[in-house]
């Protein structure tokens, strides 16, 4: 499980990487479980969550993923 969480005034960054994201979560394909945003109590994006299941820990893509 990845818990990202985005620093402060971050949303216009995250809107803006958001393709780029969706990218990276097609070609990681069956391996993501679970993706999605982190809402603060007001409901705005805060961060990411992502869970992921490999065969092995040799096999994990995501390492080889340009982060943002």
């Amino acid at each position: 499980m990845i818990n990202a969480y985005d620093g402060e005034n971050m949303l216009e960054k995250r809107m803006e990487v958001r393709p780029r994201h969706l990218e990276n979560i097609d070609r990681l394909g069956k391996h993501v479980v679970f993706a999605g945003g982190r809402l603060n109590d007001e409901g705005k994006p805060v961060g990411s969550v992502m869970i992921m299941e490999f065969e092995t820990k040799k096999h994990r893509p995501y390492r080889s993923l340009t982060p943002v």
